[in-house]
């Protein structure tokens, strides 16, 4: 049943209230917030379903080891690879080279940036995707039913010349996993996380994707219609995170 106070609550509102701050969530910690926005409250029943799939479980992350390279057959690697993005779309890279205190400066960057004072990051804050380097919460807080509880820093670099051959390519016809990135965070403290996406070049956009022909046959026929990067973002933006794949909106 519905009480006066849920039915006069107006999200819209609440929603434009809190962007318009541009302190994000760290925002409303740093000025003692007491009691959690009803923005970012979700559904309880919704929470325990997803939970409930793996909590309390023990789960063994592949774990691709690059560090023998020279002395190990590439496609043993490639295999190693291709099994872990089919049977669970994700894995751990180890002995990649990458220098530890280069991991570290980038987390102790990130820590820099979202511990600076409220005017400096505000002037930052920004939901343009056209600039370069932006300070928002929640990309999709706008139309999502629940906010979650997160602040981010995007730096976008203009294109360059990349191999498409060394770009793993979410156009597999589903040979290749794609999960659902989710995360409990811990009780206490600060939770970072850093990302690297590769999109197409701006020239590429409409350029139509679809699976790729070498995988079809007449026993593993598309699943997929194709669609253009520009098309796809368009309705992963509308759609917002609601926990459910983009992609089922593109099956045949």
């Amino acid at each position: 049943m519905t009480t006066n106070m849920e039915s006069n609550y107006d999200r819209a509102k609440e929603v434009k209230e809190f962007d318009e701050t541009k302190a994000g969530v760290k925002g409303l910690l740093d000025a003692g917030v007491v009691k959690i926005p009803k923005i970012f409250i979700h559904v309880m029943e919704k929470l325990e379903n997803r939970l409930s799939e793996n909590y309390g479980t023990s789960i063994q992350v592949p774990v691709i080891d690059l560090g023998d390279f020279k002395n190990r057959p590439r496609e043993e690697i490639v295999n190693e690879i291709s099994k872990a993005s089919e049977t669970w779309g994700f894995f751990q890279m180890v002995n990649h080279g990458i220098p530890v205190c280069v991991m570290e400066e980038m987390i102790a960057g990130i820590k820099r940036f979202h511990e600076q004072p409220r005017e400096v990051k505000m002037e930052w804050y920004s939901r343009d995707v056209k600039q370069r380097v932006r300070f928002y919460c929640n990309g999709d807080l706008l139309v999502a039913k629940s906010a979650n509880w997160r602040d981010s820093i995007v730096c976008h670099y203009d294109d360059s010349v990349l191999d498409s051959d060394a770009l793993p390519l979410l156009i597999t016809n589903d040979k290749f996993r794609s999960v659902e990135h989710r995360v409990l965070a811990a009780r206490v403290g600060p939770r970072i996380s850093a990302a690297c996406f590769f999109y197409p070049s701006i020239a590429s956009k409409c350029k139509p994707y679809g699976p790729i022909k070498e995988f079809l046959s007449n026993n593993n026929p598309p699943i997929y219609r194709e669609t253009s990067h520009e098309e796809y973002q368009a309705y992963y933006k509308s759609k917002g995170l609601d926990g459910t794949s983009a992609l089922l909106h593109f099956k045949l």
